[in-house]
C-alpha cells in the first residue's frame, strides 16, 4: 500500500520530451525505518552545538582576560626595567655588574667617572686590573670567598686605578646575583668615592697627632675635666703631682684640694659653667695636694672647649710653689737688698713667659680645634650645593638665577672660612690678643 506524503515526483528532460518519475513509499519499505532518530539526532545536534558555542564563549572571555593580564604584566615589566635602567644610569654611586670571572659586564657613568674612563672603555675589562697592586690581594681573597658562597657579601675600602695611573680610595660592595633556580650567574659591585673623606681622615690624624705632640712634650701640667672628673692628663701633670694618668681618669678632682671647703669654693668660683661661659676664661692661684699628700701652690687656668654646658674644658697647671717661697722670703728681705730683689723678679719673669708661651701653644690647639668645628659646616654646605647644582644640571632646571644663588652661597661659606683663618693668623701673629681668643667665635660656631 501507498503511504501518502512519502512520495515524491522527479520531472526529466529526455531528447525534448519531458518524462515526470514518481516514487512513493510503502508500509513494508517504511517500517524498516525509525521515524524518531531524525528528530533525536536534530536534538543531539542542536545540544552539541549550544554546548561547543558556551564552550567557544568561555574559552574566548578566557584568552581575553589572559591577554589582558599578560599585557598589564608586561607594561609593569617594562615599566620596571625602565626605572631600574634609569637608576642605573643616573645613580650618584658608581654600579658595575660583573661575570663571575669578575669581567665587567656593564657598568654605569658614575663607575666610569670615578676612574676616568667612557663606559665603553670599561666593557669585558677585568675588575682586577683597576685594583692597585697594594689592595688586589685582599680584595681577590674577599671576592673569592664571595664568589664560593662563603660570604654573603664583601665590603672594603680600597684603592682603586684611575686610567692614568692615579689610585682612587673607594668604598666597595659587592654580592651575589641568583637566578630564579638558585644558580649564581653574576656579581654586583656599588663603588663610592672616597678620596676626599680619606684625605679629611689623614689630615685629622695629622693634627691629632701634632696636638698630642704639644701635649705630652709640654713642660706645663695639663688635665681635662667634665663634670668635674678628670678624663686625662699629660706628662708633665703626672710628674708634677706623682699619679699616672690610669690613676685619675674618672676620678673626681677633689683629690686634688686639701679639703672639701677648697673643693667647694673652687667649683663655685671658677670650676662651673656660669663663670666661665661669661668669662671664657679663669685663673687663679691655688693650694693643691700631690700624690704623696704634699702641698704645692700652682697657678691654674681654665676654658670650655665649646659652649655647650656638658662641654669638657682644658685647664693648665704651672707649679709656683717657688714663687711663693720667694714672695715669702721677701717679705722679710731688707728693702735695700736691691740685688735680691732683680734676680727674684727675673725669676719670676722667666716663669711667666713660659707660662705665657705654653699657654699660647694651648690657645694654639683651642683655636686649631674650634676651626676644625667651623669649617665642618660650611663645607659640607658647599658640598650640598654642588650636589644640588649636578642634579639642577641633569634635571635640566638650572636657570641663571638659581645658578647666581648658589654661587653667592658658596662665596658666603668660602668668606666665613677665611675670616675663621684669618683670626688664628692674627692670634699667633699677635700674641698679646691670644687672652681674646675665648670670645673670637663665630655666631655660626
Amino acid at each position: 500500500n501507498i503511504i501518502e506524503g512519502y512520495g515524491v515526483t522527479i520531472p526529466v528532460d529526455v531528447y525534448g520530451r519531458r518524462w515526470i518519475i514518481r516514487a512513493d513509499a510503502t508500509e513494508t519499505y517504511l517500517s524498516q525505518y525509525d521515524t524518531m532518530k531524525p528528530y533525536v539526532s536534530l536534538i543531539g545536534i542542536t545540544l552539541i552545538a549550544a554546548l561547543l558555542t558556551f564552550l567557544m564563549q568561555v574559552l574566548l572571555t578566557t584568552r581575553n582576560k589572559t591577554y589582558a593580564m599578560a599585557k598589564q604584566i608586561a607594561e609593569k615589566l617594562m615599566e620596571s626595567e625602565h626605572r631600574f635602567h634609569k637608576t642605573f644610569e643616573q645613580a650618584s654611586v658608581g654600579i658595575v655588574i660583573t661575570s663571575l670571572d669578575l669581567n665587567i659586564m656593564s657598568c654605569n657613568g658614575s663607575f666610569a667617572g670615578i676612574l676616568d674612563y667612557q663606559e665603553h672603555e670599561l666593557k669585558d675589562k677585568p675588575l682586577t686590573e683597576l685594583i692597585s697592586k697594594r689592595d688586589i690581594d685582599d680584595v681577590s681573597a674577599g671576592l673569592g670567598r664571595l664568589k664560593n658562597l662563603e660570604d654573603k657579601k664583601f665590603k672594603a675600602e680600597k684603592r682603586m686605578l684611575a686610567k692614568r695611573g692615579a689610585e682612587v680610595w673607594a668604598e666597595m660592595n659587592a654580592s651575589v646575583y641568583f637566578d630564579t633556580k638558585g644558580h649564581p650567574r653574576y656579581l654586583i659591585f656599588v663603588i663610592q668615592d672616597i678620596s676626599r673623606r680619606k684625605v679629611a681622615e689623614e689630615s685629622l690624624v695629622e693634627l691629632s697627632l701634632q696636638q698630642a705632640a704639644i701635649l705630652n712634650n709640654s713642660l706645663i701640667g695639663i688635665m681635662k675635666v667634665r663634670d668635674r672628673k678628670i678624663e686625662w692628663v699629660n706628662p708633665a701633670f703626672e710628674e708634677l703631682f706623682g699619679y699616672k694618668n690610669s690613676e685619675l681618669v674618672g676620678t673626681s678632682t677633689r683629690i686634688l684640694h686639701p679639703c672639701d671647703d677648697d673643693f667647694t669654693r673652687f667649683g663655685m668660683e671658677f670650676d662651673n659653667y656660669q663663670k666661665m661661659s661669661a668669662e671664657g676664661f679663669v685663673e687663679t692661684e691655688i693650694e693643691m695636694l700631690k700624690k704623696d699628700r704634699s702641698s704645692i701652690w700652682v697657678d691654674i687656668s681654665g676654658k670650655m672647649i665649646s659652649k655647650f654646658p656638658d662641654s669638657p674644658s682644658i685647664w693648665v697647671i704651672n707649679d709656683i710653689t717657688a714663687k711663693k717661697r720667694s714672695q715669702d722670703e721677701l717679705l722679710d728681705l731688707n728693702a735695700n737688698l736691691e740685688t735680691k730683689v732683680v734676680e727674684e723678679m727675673q725669676k719670676r719673669l722667666e716663669q711667666e713667659r713660659l707660662f705665657m708661651q705654653q699657654g699660647r701653644l694651648a690657645a694654639m690647639g683651642e683655636m686649631i680645634g674650634a676651626i676644625a668645628h667651623q669649617w665642618r659646616q660650611p663645607l659640607n654646605i658647599v658640598s650640598l650645593i654642588v650636589q644640588s647644582i649636578a642634579e639642577d644640571f641633569d634635571d635640566k632646571s638650572l636657570t641663571t638665577e638659581a645658578m647666581d644663588e648658589y654661587l653667592r652661597s658658596v662665596i658666603e661659606q668660602v668668606q666665613h672660612m677665611s675670616e675663621t683663618l684669618l683670626s688664628l693668623i692674627r692670634i699667633v701673629r699677635f700674641p698679646e690678643f691670644s687672652s681674646l681668643s675665648a670670645h673670637s667665635s663665630s655666631p655660626t660656631a
